[in-house]
C-alpha cells in the first residue's frame, strides 16, 4: 500500500473538500452496477438461499465453530458510496494525495475526487445487500468526519450507526445466520475522535445480539444462534478498548492473517497459496484477502493507455476471474475461515463457501494447523503420507477422500 508522504498537504485539500460537501446534498456516489443480491446456489443435494445459507446447512454447519468454515468476506465493505471528502486522518490503506495532484496536474485533470472514487470504490451494495447476498464477514473501517463516525476508503462514506442498523434488521429476517464484524480505527490520530460514542453505536444498534466477550465465540454455530449471539465484533485499539464494555472482543485475539498487498495477479496467487500451506488452525480465525492492491503506476496506466483495467472495481474483476480456478487447486485446503474479496458480487466467494459448507469435509482439530515438528496434516500431505489410514483418518480435508 503506498503511504501518505504529506498529511498538511491532504488537510488543507480536505478542509476545500469539506467546504464543497457542506454545501452539496448530492456529492455522494456509488458504483453503477444494481444487481440482484439475494439468489440460490444448487450445492448438489439442494437449493441454498443465500440468504440464509447457515441456517438451510444447518446439519453441516451448526455443530462447527467458525474455526471450522470458511466465511465469505467483503474487503472495505464500507466502500460502495463514497462522498466527495477526502478523510482528514488517513492511513496506509488509503491513496497517497500526493500522488493523485500530481497526476491530475501532468495530466490535466480537473476532478481529483474522480481519480480517487474510481481506485476507492471496492463493493457495489450496502450492508444488508452483501448479507442477503451470502456475505457473513464484514470490513467495517471506521473514520471519524469532526461530528460522526462514517466509513470510507480515501473519501468518507455511510454513517456507522446506518450500517450497523442493516445488519440488525438482516439477522432480524434472518435468524439462523452468524455475522463477523472487523472495526478497525482509522482516525486513530485525530485528537477530536469520539471512541465513546462508536461505542455507543454499536451497543444500540448489536448490543442485544452479539457474543459478549463474557462468553465464547469458539462455541458450535447452532449454539450461538440457539442464544441470539449471532454477531461476533471486533475492534482494533487497543487504547480505547475499555469504551466496549463487553460488546466487543479485541481484533487481535480473533484473528491472524496478512494483507497480501499485490497489484499482480500471478503475485497474489502465489502469496495466497502460501499462506493456505503454512497458517490456519491456530485458534483464531485465519483471514485470507483474495485482493488486488493498486500502485500508482496502474492508476497512471488507465490514464496514459486507456488500459482496460480503469478502475479497483475492474482490477477486482482480474482476480475474480480466477477465483475459481485458485479454489479448485486448493480444494483439500481451508481457504481460511474468512476469504474476503473486493466486488464481491462478480465474484464466486459465496459459492466457494458454502459449496465448502455442505462437504462437511474437515480435519481433526489437533492435527489441521501446520507445525515445526511437522505432525500435522498439510506436512504429512505434502510428504505424500495420506496413503496411511491413520492419517487419511484424521485429515480427511487435506488428504482429499472427502
Amino acid at each position: 500500500m503506498v503511504k501518505i508522504r504529506a498529511p498538511g498537504v491532504w488537510r488543507w485539500f480536505c478542509s476545500l473538500a469539506l467546504s464543497a460537501f457542506l454545501t452539496c446534498a448530492c456529492c455522494v456516489s456509488t458504483s453503477q452496477e444494481a444487481p440482484e443480491f439475494h439468489r440460490f446456489i444448487h450445492t448438489g443435494s439442494q437449493n441454498v438461499s443465500t440468504s440464509s445459507w447457515m441456517y438451510d446447512l444447518r446439519d453441516a454447519v451448526y455443530s462447527h465453530s467458525l474455526e471450522d468454515i470458511t466465511l465469505p468476506g467483503t474487503h472495505d465493505s464500507g466502500a460502495f458510496a463514497l462522498a466527495d471528502v477526502l478523510s482528514p486522518y488517513p492511513d496506509s490503506s488509503d491513496l497517497d494525495l500526493t500522488l493523485l495532484l500530481e497526476i491530475a496536474k501532468v495530466y490535466h485533470l480537473s476532478d481529483v475526487y474522480a481519480i480517487a472514487r474510481k481506485w476507492s470504490l471496492a463493493q457495489t451494495g450496502n450492508f444488508y445487500d452483501q448479507l442477503r447476498g451470502g456475505i457473513r464477514f464484514l470490513d467495517l473501517r471506521c473514520y471519524f468526519n469532526g461530528s460522526e463516525w462514517v466509513t470510507g476508503h480515501t473519501l468518507l462514506g455511510t454513517p456507522v450507526r446506518e450500517l450497523l442498523r442493516q445488519v440488525a434488521a438482516f439477522l432480524e429476517e434472518s435468524s439462523g445466520e452468524v455475522v463477523v464484524i472487523q472495526a478497525t480505527d482509522r482516525s486513530a490520530r485525530a485528537p477530536s475522535a469520539d471512541i465513546g460514542a462508536l461505542a455507543q453505536i454499536v451497543t444500540d444498534e448489536l448490543g442485544h445480539i452479539v457474543i459478549p466477550t463474557s462468553s465464547s465465540w469458539k462455541q458450535p454455530i447452532g449454539d450461538l444462534v440457539s442464544q441470539d449471539q449471532r454477531v461476533l465484533f471486533t475492534f482494533d485499539n487497543s487504547s480505547f478498548f475499555e469504551a466496549f464494555g463487553t460488546v466487543a472482543w479485541p481484533d487481535s485475539a480473533v484473528f491472524e492473517g496478512r494483507y497480501t498487498d499485490q497489484d499482480r495477479l500471478q503475485s497474489m496467487l502465489d502469496a495466497n497459496r502460501a499462506h493456505i500451506l503454512a497458517e490456519g488452525g491456530r485458534g483464531k480465525l485465519d483471514l485470507v484477502y483474495y485482493t488486488l492492491t493498486p500502485r500508482g503506476r496502474d492508476i497512471v496506466d488507465a490514464i496514459v493507455y486507456h488500459n482496460a483495467t480503469q478502475s479497483l472495481l475492474d482490477l477486482a474483476s482480474v482476480a475474480n476471474a480466477q477465483l475459481p480456478t485458485f479454489a479448485a487447486s486448493n480444494r483439500n485446503m481451508m481457504l481460511g475461515n474468512a476469504l474476503l474479496v473486493d466486488r464481491f458480487m462478480q465474484s464466486d466467494v459465496v459459492d466457494i463457501a458454502v459449496r465448502f459448507a455442505a462437504r462437511r469435509c474437515h480435519d481433526n482439530a489437533s492435527v489441521r494447523a501446520r507445525r515445526p515438528d511437522g505432525q500435522d496434516c498439510r506436512s504429512w500431505w505434502l510428504a505424500g503420507s495420506c496413503k496411511d489410514k491413520s492419517i487419511t483418518t484424521q485429515c480427511a480435508l487435506t488428504c482429499g477422500i472427502c
